[in-house]
């Protein structure tokens, strides 16, 4: 796992003070988690989403995607190098924020 993903996760939890439940930190497939530079997890219990966008912004990820639909709504992050923001509803990508 690369070194700047797991110090950043480490951070979110201790901000968040909640278990954050990984899905998927590697993947045999290009891409950041073929790289083991993305995670996919979600805050165990209910926690306010818009809080969580903001400390994932604040501890410094770039790559920052919601996924509401999943079993248990949550998160992928990486540790890109420009800042994207997007939601995945339904198949379909809406991007927030795209600095390239």
């Amino acid at each position: 796992m690369h070194k700047g993903l797991m110090w950043k996760l480490q951070a979110f939890r201790n901000l968040i003070g909640r278990p954050v439940v990984i899905h998927c930190g590697y993947e045999d497939r290009p891409g950041y988690h073929g790289m083991k530079m993305a995670a996919d997890f979600h805050v165990a219990g209910h926690y306010d989403y818009w809080r969580q966008l903001e400390m994932l912004i604040g501890v410094g990820f770039k790559g920052i995607g919601w996924y509401p639909r999943w079993h248990h709504p949550g998160w992928h992050v990486d540790v890109r190098e420009h800042l994207l923001i997007w939601r995945r509803d339904n198949g379909n990508y809406d991007y927030f924020v795209r600095m390239l």
